[in-house]
């Protein structure tokens, strides 16, 4: 039977935020931080592509195929993500209750 993956930390926090922003996307933006949205803002808090790649290896994140360069295109958590969430216990209570399709007029990264 293999091992299940668990989330680290790092990567936990980044699914939490996600459900938690106002879009449930993770953007990129210059200087290769990937951070949420919240009130039409940015958020302070930034991750980098390292971990995005390591949680869309694990099937935890998707490319919201908004643009074709995959280094512009914005992820969103997927249910194995919320899963892998839901195991480490860092799931938000409703968050992902309101978690939205990606939509091209949300303000992604230039």
């Amino acid at each position: 039977m293999a091992k299940r993956i668990q989330m680290t930390s790092t990567q936990a926090e980044t699914a939490r935020r996600i459900l938690a922003s106002a879009d449930g996307l993770l953007r990129p933006y210059p200087g290769g931080y990937w951070t949420t949205v919240r009130d039409g803002r940015r958020e302070a808090w930034w991750t980098r592509i390292l971990t995005v790649r390591a949680m869309q290896a694990h099937g935890w994140l998707e490319r919201c195929r908004e643009r074709p360069e995959s280094w512009l295109d914005a992820r969103r958590l997927t249910e194995a993500g919320k899963a892998a969430l839901v195991q480490v216990g860092k799931m938000p209570g409703d968050a992902a209750d309101g978690l939205q399709r990606c939509s091209s007029s949300s303000g992604t990264a230039s």
